[in-house]
C-alpha cells in the first residue's frame, strides 16, 4: 500500500496474482468509514479526518489488515 502516510488517496501494490474483492476502512473504534468493491487504481479517503485507520483487504483466499495513517 502506498503512500503511507496518506493525504487523499492510496493504491495497492499489485505484487500478487490474487484479485482484490473488497477493501474496508475502519476507524480505531471499529466503525466502518469507507468501503470499496473490486480493484481500483486509487482509493480516495480525502473526506476522512487525520488519524489512524485499519484497512481490511479481502482477496479470494486471504484477508490482510493494514494500518493507514491519514495526514
Amino acid at each position: 500500500m502506498s503512500p503511507n502516510p496518506i493525504n487523499d488517496s492510496f493504491s495497492i501494490v499489485k505484487n500478487s496474482i490474487e484479485k482484490i474483492k473488497s477493501i474496508q476502512v475502519f476507524n480505531l473504534r471499529g466503525v466502518l468509514v469507507k468501503s470499496y468493491k473490486g480493484v481500483q487504481d486509487q482509493y480516495n479517503i480525502s473526506e476522512l479526518r487525520s488519524g489512524l485507520y485499519l484497512a481490511t483487504i479481502k482477496t479470494e483466499n486471504n484477508i490482510k489488515v493494514v494500518i493507514l495513517i491519514k495526514e
